[in-house]
């Protein structure tokens, strides 16, 4: 049997997907849209919920491999998404004790260790803001309540400070 060309015209429904999905990235800040993809400044230019208040014990020093901050707090304080994102990880280790990554937009990852309970699970989508775990002091590396944070941007670890108020 002989095949027929298919026609080329799009259908209704694949318009209006296609108008739908347009509509949707108009106004997004991915990596293709941004103006200076290298700069992390831009590509950084959000607004970061802070996972918790308090005061940093210990500072971002990837020289010593502390790649994020330590912020004292007391037990059972909520822990918030920094930004909207989905849980990629949320395990527990002998090391961090209950730990939870989240995955953002345009190539950042958000991590949160030492909680004593995770209240999300791998693939649920947060919103900046929302309540992910419960703080704790869990894990060998610890020695008191605190979160340690830990953002990460196209892999290369990034001080927290430079764009959240702690």
């Amino acid at each position: 049997s002989k095949l027929k060309p298919q026609s080329l015209q799009a259908s209704k429904e694949e318009i209006e997907l296609r108008n739908l999905v347009d509509k949707k990235n108009k106004y997004s800040l991915s990596k293709e849209r941004v103006t200076n993809s290298n700069s992390i400044e831009s590509a950084l230019n959000l607004h970061f919920f802070p996972p918790l208040r308090g005061i940093i014990s210990d500072g971002f020093d990837p020289s010593k491999g502390h790649y994020g901050l330590d912020i004292l707090t007391t037990k059972n304080q909520p822990i918030k998404s920094t930004l909207n994102g989905t849980v990629t990880m949320a395990y527990w280790t002998s090391e961090d004790g209950y730990v939870m990554q989240i995955q953002h937009n345009q190539n950042i990852i958000s991590v949160y260790k030492h909680n004593a309970s995770l209240l999300k699970k791998i693939g649920e989508r947060v919103n900046s803001g929302d309540v992910i775990a419960i703080s704790g002091n869990s894990g060998n590396h610890t020695s008191g309540p605190h979160l340690h944070f830990e953002l990460w941007h196209n892999t290369v670890p990034i001080d927290p400070k430079d764009y959240i108020s702690f």
